[in-house]
């Protein structure tokens, strides 16, 4: 074997840098190197990895072992997406394997596990009789293998890890090394067509009306066939002579004619009918979208945004714009126009959206526009639905790419246009170990690809909109709405005064009258609580403690409709029949409330009227949700009631009420941004109203009447409450927060609450030594912590954070190289964890 070259990698894995790997002469390389995954050995494991770019060898005193095999026929990304790759992995300081792995659908991963097999049934019953519990090998002993997973949870314990290693030296047990294959790949149907030899001989019966008229023409060369030969060939040719395709699935042709299963055999042992294999594409586009109409003609502020826009595209430059429209001035029909532009000339299209919700929403806007130039990218969809709408990604079949934040990594040739719509919304940024923010990726994809890019919201980030005001974007306005209508009316009701009428414990007469008013008109209403669940809280009547998770330090949340006590954070729960877990009474009662409660206590003032919810408990199934949208949209529903996934981008002609039952909820957080979240999402939720013909009007449930995102969002000023905002963020003598400094989070969390604590003084009193030694004087950061985190416990971790905040991203970006280089010495490993949050959005 010799080497012909050799290959940069990056690996699947927790490897910062990439690695070499030699090409032998004996590989068939396919199509293309570099985007193509490759199986390689790492560290006595096989792993997968992803081609960076070719190299030359070179003289080295380390062995550079050879790749094992091409894991694909082509490459999984294009080779100017590694740019992108390398720039996302050090700027958010995570491992480019790991990077690109998160770009590609779930499941497309081969990797080796290991695997416990039993050797010795009677010696390994002997040995485990002896262990204080041998509980882990019971099931071992039944199956006499476990699984890859249950076999990694018993070597991740430290205890339970001897055990098998003693049971492997006593030949009791093997551990072995399994290949886990990819677990989604393409799907193939078989399909039935007629040979060339059969299709000749049945010249002239193309035109029988029915089975009898073809019998009685045909040749007596089918003469000798049986019956049920014939008719197979029958069912074949009608179905095939008209269509477009010259063959049909043998599904198909099973639920035509039963009988074809048993001629089939026997017709293609006589040359008459061929099978073939058939790629078929898995379709998450269902059929309960809204039917819009396209408006005849445009705002005069729509058509300024389009040419302004128009002329970028065709300079086909790089050119990042901000889209501040307020609710209903037609933002969605601009995206819809600017993206006829770019597929006019060539070139494709990405959209981000910061929910599911609102995928399936311009889903069906863009589908019915462009057809089958758009495809999906969210983890809405199913593994192998997800896996082919990217293949038609990635083969250029697809124009138009609408997804959420992951879908800034579409496999997309040649993207013209990004749009982030609702760009103000914190659900870009990804909360887990790979913390990116998808709309700033998109700005930098836009870059690297010389496309522009457009940021749309009716109530920018704070970060965006200075953005704007510094020249970084270009800001477009528009600040009416489409049509004739005009933003609804906004009444703030005050609930820390005592209402004497009230009948019920939610609504307060105000917004019950206005409700009750409504549904009297025949028109409809949104409810707006940005918490799900029956209540909050389940608290003691004899004690007063509260239902915790025992798992995480927080409440668990009653929901009536399953009868149970569920953790919001980890999942654990309860059945709601239970017991104090510290004086064991029985006397638990709801505190607080959720959208089941809102709904409940909705249905009894409103006994008669139509009422759906919309929350994350009502909206797993894809179908039902566009169901219930749809529903709302015909007028079916009178009120809807739900989280802040009613407040975006939803466009209901009939609406013409929105209430607030608190809004409040989201200001006592403690976070930075807490103001900025709450502004938008009532200024949005009060949007969703007299988007129709007639006028609409809010409602606003309250015990903060005079905080400042309450009054600003009453009276539609956007801007008064961006100035009033970075006043409170800058003051004059040091910035305290975002858009004018940058912060890194650095969170620390483990099993053990003394160990972490220890390694976060470790952090941060090295974090402090690096300043000293490496910072000029006036450009050193404000470190603050450590400090455990608001929430203080999630699944058995304890967690605490350090804050820093600095002039610019460069420093941090070096203080967090810093802290990766020494992790061995801040006793980082093991059950303690650290992460590292670039431009963090949860301060949770």
């Amino acid at each position: 074997m010799s080497i012909i070259m050799w290959l940069k990698v990056a690996v699947a894995a927790p490897i910062y840098q990439s690695l070499s790997y030699a090409l032998p002469d004996d590989f068939s390389a396919g199509e293309g190197l570099v985007g193509r995954r490759v199986l390689v050995h790492l560290a006595g494991r096989r792993i997968t990895g992803y081609v960076l770019d070719l190299e030359e060898p070179y003289e080295t005193e380390y062995e550079v072992k050879p790749i094992l095999k091409f894991l694909d026929q082509f490459p999984v990304f294009h080779p100017k997406m590694v740019q992108f790759f390398e720039w996302t992995a050090k700027y958010y300081h995570s491992p480019i394997g790991m990077v690109i792995k998160a770009a590609l659908p779930k499941g497309l991963t081969f990797k080796s596990a290991k695997q416990i097999v039993v050797l010795d049934r009677h010696k390994l019953t002997a040995l485990i009789e002896n262990l204080k519990d041998n509980s882990p090998f019971l099931e071992l002993l039944e199956k006499e293998r476990l699984s890859t997973s249950k076999t990694a949870a018993l070597l991740k314990d430290r205890e339970t890890a001897k055990q098998v290693q003693h049971l492997a030296r006593e030949r009791a047990v093997q551990v072995e090394e399994v290949l886990l294959k990819d677990k989604v790949k393409a799907k193939f149907e078989t399909c039935c067509q007629l040979s060339e030899e059969c299709k000749n001989k049945l010249a002239g019966v193309e035109n029988a009306a029915d089975f009898q008229e073809f019998d009685h023409l045909l040749p007596q060369f089918f003469k000798d066939l049986k019956l049920i030969e014939r008719k197979t060939i029958y069912f074949i040719r009608q179905n095939t002579l008209h269509g477009q395709k010259d063959h049909l699935p043998q599904a198909a042709l099973n639920k035509l004619y039963s009988g074809a299963g048993k001629a089939l055999p026997s017709l293609t042992n006589k040359g008459l009918v061929e099978k073939i294999s058939r790629r078929i594409f898995r379709s998450p586009f269902g059929g309960e979208y809204i039917e819009r109409k396209i408006p005849e003609q445009l705002t005069a502020e729509q058509q300024q945004v389009i040419t302004e826009l128009k002329g970028s595209l065709e300079q086909g430059i790089f050119r990042p714009f901000l889209l501040y429209g307020v609710t209903g001035s037609g933002k969605t029909e601009v995206y819809l126009r600017a993206a006829q532009k770019t597929v006019a000339l060539g070139r494709d299209v990405l959209v981000l959206v910061p929910e599911i919700a609102l995928a399936t929403q311009l889903e069906s806007q863009f589908f019915s526009r462009f057809g089958g130039q758009v495809v999906m990218q969210h983890s809405g969809l199913a593994a192998g639905e997800k896996y082919d709408q990217w293949y038609n990604a990635l083969s250029g079949k697809a124009k138009i790419v609408i997804g959420a934040r992951s879908a800034v990594f579409s496999p997309l040739q040649n993207i013209g246009l990004i749009i982030v719509d609702e760009e103000h919304d914190s659900a870009f940024k990804q909360d887990d170990s790979f913390r990116y923010n998808g709309r700033d990726l998109a700005v930098l994809r836009g870059k690297l690809e010389q496309a522009v890019v457009l940021l749309g919201s009716a109530t920018p980030s704070i970060t965006s909109y200075h953005n704007a005001e510094t020249g970084k974007y270009t800001l477009l306005t528009m600040k009416n709405r489409a049509g004739k209508q005009s933003l609804p009316r906004v009444k703030v009701v005050d609930i820390k005064k005592n209402a004497p009428n009230r009948k019920t414990k939610i609504f307060w007469p105000q917004l019950e009258h206005a409700l009750a008013e409504n549904y009297a008109n025949n028109q409809q209403s949104m409810v707006l609580l940005n918490r799900r669940g029956f209540s909050s809280v389940m608290v003691c009547r004899d004690c007063g403690g509260q239902m915790q998770c025992r798992h995480c330090n927080v409440s668990l949340t009653y929901h009536k409709a399953a009868n149970r006590l569920i953790c919001h954070y980890c999942g654990f729960n309860l059945c709601a029949e239970t017991v104090c877990e510290v004086c064991r009474s029985d006397k638990l009662i709801p505190v607080g409330f959720g959208t089941e409660r809102v709904a409940e206590e909705l249905a009894a003032i409103l006994p008669t009227a139509a009422i759906a919810r919309l929350d994350s408990d009502t909206t797993r199934n894809k179908r039902e949700f566009l169901k219930t949208l749809k529903r709302m949209y015909e007028g079916k529903i009178d009120v809807m009631v739900g989280t802040q996934m009613i407040a975006k981008g939803h466009d209901f002609p009939g609406v013409t009420l929105v209430g607030v039952v608190y809004a409040d909820s989201g200001l006592h957080m403690p976070d930075f941004r807490a103001g900025e979240k709450t502004f938008q999402l009532i200024s949005q939720v009060t949007g969703r109203a007299g988007r129709g013909e007639q006028p609409g009007r809010v409602i606003i449930q309250t015990m903060q009447p005079e905080h400042y995102a309450i009054s600003f969002a009453k009276t539609h000023q956007y801007q008064e409450f961006y100035q009033h905002e970075l006043k409170i963020r800058c003051p004059p003598d040091f910035p305290a927060y975002p858009p004018l400094v940058r912060l890194l989070a650095v969170h620390i969390d483990g099993l053990d609450e003394q160990k972490v604590q220890e390694t976060s003084v470790n952090i941060c009193r090295y974090l402090n030594d690096w300043c000293g030694q490496n910072c000029r004087s006036g450009e050193r950061p404000e470190i603050l912590g450590p400090a455990p985190s608001p929430l203080e416990r999630i699944k058995e971790k304890y967690r605490f954070q350090i804050l820093v905040k600095a002039a610019g991203h460069e420093l941090l970006g070096r203080m967090a190289r810093a802290i990766l280089a020494e992790k061995s010495a801040l006793k980082v490993g093991g059950d303690t964890g650290i992460l590292l949050d670039i431009d963090p959005e949860n301060m949770m």
